[in-house]
């Protein structure tokens, strides 16, 4: 088995920042995240593991209209204020 480790950060067409990180433990487990931020203050952020039992992940976010909820096997968990 071959064990990998992969970073990355971009700038994004509107001003805004994207990176991504990403390991594997060469038995078949990958964990990691990616990342998001706009000029506007907004972020997104997705850890995620993934391995023989499927793949899971968390969203931490501050996105407009995101909510905390858990669909299927995610959880987000969201800092924007409530819609009105």
């Amino acid at each position: 088995p071959i064990t990998y480790s992969f970073n990355n950060i971009s700038n994004t067409e509107n001003g805004g920042t994207g990176s991504h990180q990403d390991s594997g433990d060469g038995a078949g487990k990958v964990t990691g995240s990616y990342s998001v931020a706009d000029i506007e203050g907004h972020n997104r952020v997705v850890e995620f593991d993934a391995d023989e039992n499927g793949f899971s992940a968390t969203i931490r976010t501050n996105g407009p209209g995101s909510a905390n909820n858990n669909p299927a096997d995610v959880i987000v968990e969201s800092s924007a204020p409530e819609a009105a």
